[in-house]
């Protein structure tokens, strides 16, 4: 379970960690690509950069899958109490 007060820091770093790792990605590929006719393995390398990059966005979609499931049992959890404010303060007016 997410505190939903933590909830928008840990999705602003997962979207950091994935644009740092796309970064990484880009600058890797783009060395690799020169070095391609030069080197049979450049190929080996291109293979795992794209395993690499395919898991950091499957990590993300969980962390955002987790975060979306977190919120949406905080406002059902939530909804019960809502009512009771507004009845109280209903009986208080």
């Amino acid at each position: 379970m997410v505190h939903p007060s933590l909830a928008p820091d840990i999705g602003g770093s997962s979207s950091l960690l994935l644009g740092a790792m796309r970064a990484i990605v880009v600058s890797i590929d783009s060395n690799v690509q020169q070095l391609l006719a030069h080197a049979p393995y450049c190929v080996s390398i291109l293979v795992e950069l794209w395993d690499l990059e395919q898991r950091a966005i499957s990590r993300d979609e969980e962390v955002r899958d987790h975060l979306s499931t977190a919120r949406e049992f905080e406002t059902m959890a939530r909804g019960p109490l809502l009512h009771a404010q507004d009845d109280l303060q209903m009986n208080h007016s």
